[in-house]
């Protein structure tokens, strides 16, 4: 079981997507050796670029998350019409984000098919599932 959270994959980086929460478990792992098997998706996968924003513990999987359900989060990031009306729609990057919808596909398939469940990081299990600091 994991938890795939998608939000504002249409804009910034041409040919990256953020993926936050890699390193916390098994899932992030998985994300990398899916893109490099899809090398015709032309994406490159990073880790967290906003640490100090607190992205992993403030979007929807996060509850997920603190029950115990490892999760990733595919996100390029604010930008400068965030949360205001000129965010348009003529300013997303379609065939991009189609690129990145089909790589979700292939992690949540990989997950799907995996005979184990995705696992936590230990550290990070005692920071976000149990409450340590």
């Amino acid at each position: 079981m994991a938890n795939v959270n998608i939000d504002m994959i249409g804009r910034n980086w041409e040919d990256t997507i953020a993926v936050i929460g890699k390193p916390y478990s098994s899932l992030g792992a998985l994300v990398d050796s899916v893109a490099l098997a899809h090398p015709e998706l032309r994406l490159a996968t990073v880790d967290d670029q906003w640490p100090a924003d607190g992205f992993f513990f403030r979007s929807d999987h996060f509850n997920f998350a603190r029950k115990g359900i490892p999760a990733v989060f595919f996100f390029n990031g604010v930008h400068a019409d965030y949360h205001r009306p000129s965010d348009e729609v003529a300013k997303i990057k379609f065939e991009k984000a189609s690129r990145i919808a089909r790589l979700i596909y292939e992690v949540t398939l990989a997950i799907a098919d995996a005979d184990d469940r995705p696992t936590w990081d230990p550290e990070a299990r005692r920071r976000i599932v149990d409450g340590e600091q």
